[in-house]
């Protein structure tokens, strides 16, 4: 099983994999948590793990 920190960057589809979601849900919760460190190389997008983690803490705050 992958965990947040096995990488310092992952791609939409590492993120994807790891949640279980769609790549389409993915990019759609990338870009409605408006993280800043997105690094774009390409067509591809490279999330910072730390920045990944910090916005799934943020979320689980809010799960019941």
């Amino acid at each position: 099983m992958t965990t947040i920190n096995d990488k310092l960057y992952y791609t939409i589809a590492d993120i994807a994999k790891m949640l279980e979601i769609s790549e389409f849900s993915t990019r759609e919760m990338i870009r409605a948590a408006n993280l800043k460190d997105v690094i774009k190389v390409g067509r591809r997008k490279f999330i910072p793990a730390k920045e990944l983690e910090a916005f799934l803490i943020e979320q689980s705050k809010h799960v019941r």
